[in-house]
């Protein structure tokens, strides 16, 4: 059987329905999730209303059995929706979990150091307790990137600017090749 160095549990591709709004102020925030749910309402998508954090981070929540197609193209419609209405981009964050499939099993006390120190290195390094995490702690709202070590390997879970993510997910693929893999 091929082992991969990684495998997803989420894909990185399946629409996320996070957007940052942080670079506008309150109030045209406030108006594009207004736009936006209006639109939904509009194309007659059964899906709940878009919300807003108070750090600026719009949510179309997904369902509860997870996204669907009707959901995506809803998401989609309402990204569309707010871009027309600012005249540029408004960045999509990627919700993602990806399991990095290290055989912790075969570390030693030095792979275990250098794995701490490699993890200290990528952008957004924020600490390693309870667990590594970068750009923000798990539930603290996006942007945030968090590990775990499990059987499988290193699952990194978060939720990120896509070119953030494309970067991270990039530097550590280079950076493992010295450590045992599945």
């Amino acid at each position: 059987m091929e082992t991969r160095e990684f495998y997803d549990e989420r894909s990185p591709e399946l629409p996320s329905g996070l957007f940052d709004l942080t670079r506008w102020p309150e109030r045209m925030r406030v108006g594009l999730v207004a736009l936006a749910n209006r639109h939904l309402v509009q194309i007659e998508a059964v899906i709940p209303q878009m919300t807003i954090s108070a750090d600026g981070f719009a949510r179309i929540p997904e369902p509860e059995n997870g996204p669907n197609t009707r959901w995506a193209a809803a998401t989609v419609e309402a990204h569309r929706a707010m871009e027309i209405a600012v005249g540029s981009n408004i960045p999509i964050l990627v919700r993602l979990e990806r399991v990095y499939r290290f055989k912790f099993a075969a570390f030693g006390p030095r792979e275990w150091q250098l794995l701490a120190r490699l993890f200290e290195q990528p952008p957004g390094w924020k600490g390693a307790k309870p667990y590594p995490h970068w750009f923000g702690k798990k539930g603290a709202g996006p942007p945030a990137l968090w590990g775990t070590i499990e059987k499988d390997g290193l699952r990194v879970c978060g939720e990120l600017q896509r070119g953030r993510w494309a970067g991270w997910d990039t530097w550590l693929r280079r950076n493992i090749h010295e450590f045992p893999m599945q």
